[in-house]
């Protein structure tokens, strides 16, 4: 029997796992307008931010060097870190201005030709396929809108596409970017010397945000990214002087002067950046510097065997690229199946153009190293994973 002190009401029932209680629902709030505000931040600050990964990716180009340095004994001291972290910054922004002073001048006078040329020197170049063309046009009884002929045609789109206008936008947006060109080498210099002197001072940065708990993940990532992303990025440099070295050997050997030939090697390596598409914009880009150059030369006995044999340097080029530098160079960074990397390259296009697909392979990468750390329990990103 009961007594009335023992006698007890209902307490209150623990809520189930899959019911939505007001802790639940706020702690979801919370989470987002939090992951909002870090959003603006970043937005708000966007200079920032950049000079920060750009810092970020040349420490870890310049990881190879600080490492030797730090090998290097005189007598029975080594070298400072600080002094080891000056000599690689010094060297790596030598190498990136004398590039840049090089490549400048020849771009630029490269410009300045194609701006220049005529579109009717262009039309009398091509005269005789255009005639061609004109002759199997009638004889298909294909004709322009407006009654316009085959010859004006071709004067109006090489009109357009050749503008001195088009090109002063250019350098004018150059010129514009230049204006901001001393902050950021200033503040790019500045925090890469840090993280060059002491590697682990984005790690702490990132560790001292980070909740206990999830520590022992957060140093796991930042260890692969860190190793995964140092090969990546040291491969894309070798990949570049390579692809321009090849090229521009190879329009030295059709014939081309030494100027020009540079900075057609200069534009393939560049492009190549840009997966897939890159080699083709290189490419055209190329051989398009290569006929302006030589806009006076008989379409059948000088231009076609040029265009020819150009392309057979920008093929045997990216046939050493896919078969030699890729494989050798990559195959120890990405880790991945070369199907899974270009359905990445392609929703990142889609999603942010040009852009999205320079930045696919690192981003991906990234994604796959939190994705193994915090989801390792799903089988599609074990298999995923597996690799890295």
């Amino acid at each position: 029997m009961e007594t009335a002190g023992e006698k007890q009401g209902p307490g209150p029932q623990p809520a189930r796992s899959g019911e939505i209680t007001i802790n639940r629902v706020l702690r979801w709030v919370i989470v987002g307008v939090t992951v909002a505000a870090i959003l603006y931040v970043l937005w708000y600050f966007a200079d920032l931010v950049g000079y920060i990964l750009i810092s970020v990716v040349l420490s870890l180009i310049g990881k190879p060097l600080m490492n030797l340095f730090e090998r290097v004994r005189i007598g029975k001291y080594n070298i400072p870190s600080w002094i080891g972290a000056l000599i690689t910054l010094s060297i790596m922004w030598t190498f990136i201005l004398g590039i840049v002073l090089a490549v400048v001048p020849l771009v630029g006078s490269q410009v300045q030709k194609f701006s220049e040329v005529d579109s009717s020197a262009i039309l009398s170049t091509l005269q005789g396929p255009v005639d061609n063309m004109v002759h199997w046009l009638e004889d298909k009884n294909i004709h322009f809108n407006n009654n316009v002929t085959l010859e004006e045609y071709i004067n109006e789109e090489l009109a357009d596409l050749i503008q001195l206008e088009a090109f002063s936008n250019i350098f004018g947006t150059i010129f514009s970017f230049m204006g901001d060109l001393g902050v950021a080498f200033f503040s790019i210099s500045f925090i890469t010397f840090f993280f060059l002197r002491d590697n682990t001072l984005f790690y702490k940065a990132i560790l001292s945000a980070t909740p206990s708990r999830y520590e022992d993940q957060v140093k796991n990532i930042v260890r692969d990214s860190r190793r995964l992303l140092t090969r990546y990025f040291v491969g894309i440099s070798i990949q570049i002087f390579l692809i321009s070295l090849c090229v521009t050997i190879g329009a030295l050997i059709c014939g081309l002067p030494i100027t020009l030939a540079v900075t057609m090697g200069l534009a393939a390596g560049l492009f190549n950046i840009i997966p897939y598409v890159g080699p083709i914009l290189g490419s055209a880009f190329g051989i398009l510097l290569a006929l302006s150059n030589n806009i006076h030369m008989d379409f059948y006995t000088e231009t076609m065997p040029l265009i020819i044999h150009l392309i057979i340097a920008y093929s045997i080029t990216h046939v050493l690229d896919n078969v030699l530098f890729q494989p050798i160079i990559f195959s120890n960074s990405v880790k991945a199946h070369p199907l899974e990397l270009f359905l990445v390259i392609i929703v990142a296009g889609n999603l942010a153009g040009i852009v999205g697909m320079i930045l696919a392979i690192p981003g991906y990468t990234f994604i796959r190293i939190i994705a193994k750390q915090f989801f390792s329990n799903f089988k599609i990103v074990q298999s995923l994973t597996r690799n890295i």
